[in-house]
């Protein structure tokens, strides 16, 4: 059977089952919630509608990131993954008020979202949200063409969650059927997805290619960032601050352009403990891929699941030795290190101080536990709490970030510190990507050990918790170790 007649028979059973659900569902009205605070009118009566499908037979690893407009997250120890394609509805934004101006706009969504299971995958539609670090960021340089701040909602969305893989398509409809203009879309995502669909399941291994990668800028170079790091011990001795969290980025140069569907399955094997991203910077699905942010990220700010919230504190950093009799050794050495239990203790104290202002039965662990990843041991601590009826996750999110372990304590004076002397934009590095469904469940990540990839060059990014304790000759080396979870990867494929 050839390409094109394949593409036609799957896209044609999907439509088939799509208007066998909608045919047989009685959900589906066209009264409108009036009131005040949340109308339909707002979208000229029309409601969201999402029809989930099960995609037997098929593994997550088999589809690939290379259409126009892509969004990847992907955890594969969780086995969890989502890759939305195409755009029903975005909100983009910026400024102090940025979740202000978006908190209605996901309120209107939310209530008004009709979702459709027929095969009872038990999967959401979800709605993703990103941010940079700082409200204020103009998004210049590595970072232009991304909004500093979008919410939006992908037509359609692969995802696995354990065994279940499944495919949803969203539009707003007012007759319960999906306009002209909808099929069309659909018809062309999916004609992507099948002309890329591989014929089995990328191999995860990791092949040492050792490809030589070039070092052609870095910001702050070496010698400026030792005075800077010595300059935020100033102001620390001086206890106008407690903690900062300095950043620097790099930039390479590859003999051939990247391809992010193979960075994605080298990390899946290097680091399956940590969340994957990978994010077409071009906005429009229309034109060729570009720019890709990619990110292998350890953190998670929050996951919020029924109404339960799981903080993680990731603070605190030592070297891996890989050899198996030295790990244990160097373990005891970072829980007891005293600069590295106090860069800790400061994460720990503002996530457990927010948590209090929006939840009930708060519990934070006596003490850290280890992660281990490939280049370096953090400690880390999960804190969790179950949300109160009067708040939700949007509000949640802005009050949580940034947390010590990105910004600094106390927050605004560091922040402040940062305006003043980090010469350069961050974007979304530090900022946050997460997934939310109509429900309010959602899970967000901190967007560390990130790059910006742009044919054959890249943009990397790493930072360091900067304490009284700090010597600044390590705070460098642990950020060449963090930029390692991305060079090793971009020298393999």
């Amino acid at each position: 059977m050839d390409l094109i007649t394949l593409i036609a028979l799957l896209i044609d059973h999907l439509f088939y089952k799509i208007t066998a659900a909608l045919t047989n569902s009685s959900t589906f009205t066209n009264k409108a919630n009036t009131s005040d605070e949340v109308s339909s009118s707002n979208f000229n009566h029309k409601r969201l509608l999402s029809v989930t499908l099960a995609l037997p037979g098929y593994s997550w690893l088999q589809f690939s990131a290379k259409m126009p407009g892509f969004r990847y997250c992907a955890c594969p120890e969780s086995k969890r993954m989502l890759l939305g394609y195409g755009v029903v509805k975005r909100f983009v934004t910026s400024g102090n008020d940025r979740f202000n101006h978006i908190r209605k706009p996901i309120q209107l969504l939310q209530r008004d979202w009709i979702q459709l299971d027929p095969e009872n995958t038990g999967l959401q539609p979800q709605a993703l949200l990103a941010f940079a670090f700082d409200p204020q960021d103009r998004m210049v340089n590595s970072w232009q063409d991304l909004p500093n701040t979008i919410f939006e909602i992908p037509a359609v969305l692969l995802q696995q969650k354990q065994a279940q893989l499944g495919i949803t398509f969203t539009c707003f409809t007012d007759t319960g059927q999906p306009d002209a203009k909808t099929q069309t879309l659909w018809r062309f995502i999916l004609s992507n997805i099948v002309e890329n669909l591989t014929t089995s399941p990328l191999k995860l291994q990791i092949i040492s290619n050792n490809k030589p990668l070039e070092r052609i800028a870095a910001n702050p170079t070496a010698p400026h960032w030792l005075k800077l790091v010595n300059k935020a011990k100033t102001y620390i001795h001086k206890q106008k601050l407690h903690k900062v969290v300095l950043t620097r980025h790099i930039q390479v140069q590859a003999l051939h352009a990247f391809d992010p569907t193979l960075i994605m399955g080298h990390l899946a094997i290097r680091y399956p403990n940590c969340t994957h991203v990978a994010f077409d910077m071009n906005l429009e699905v229309s034109k060729p891929q570009n720019r890709v942010l990619v990110a292998a990220s350890p953190e998670h700010l929050m996951i919020v699941r029924a109404g339960t919230v799981t903080c993680e504190a990731l603070a605190g950093t030592v070297p891996r030795i890989l050899a198996h009799n030295s790990i244990s050794k160097h373990n005891k050495a970072l829980l007891y290190s005293p600069k590295s239990l106090q860069e800790h203790a400061l994460v720990v104290g503002h996530i457990a101080t927010i948590l209090r202002e929006y939840c009930t039965q708060v519990q934070v662990p006596d003490t850290p536990q280890i992660m281990n990843l490939r280049f370096v041991h953090h400690l880390q601590s999960l804190i969790t709490g179950r949300l109160t009826n009067v708040h939700n996750l949007i509000d949640l999110v802005a009050h949580l970030h940034p947390t010590p372990a990105v910004g600094g304590v106390p927050t605004p004076e560091a922040l402040q510190w940062l305006k003043n002397y980090e010469m350069h934009q961050r974007g979304w590095y530090t900022g946050v990507i997460g997934w939310m469904t109509p429900n309010g469940d959602g899970e967000f990540t901190v967007l560390l050990r990130c790059a910006i990839l742009n044919g054959m060059q890249a943009n990397l990014f790493a930072g360091a918790g900067i304490v009284a304790g700090s010597d600044p000759v390590a705070e460098l080396e642990e950020t060449e170790l963090k930029l390692q979870t991305m060079l090793e990867v971009l020298q393999d494929v």
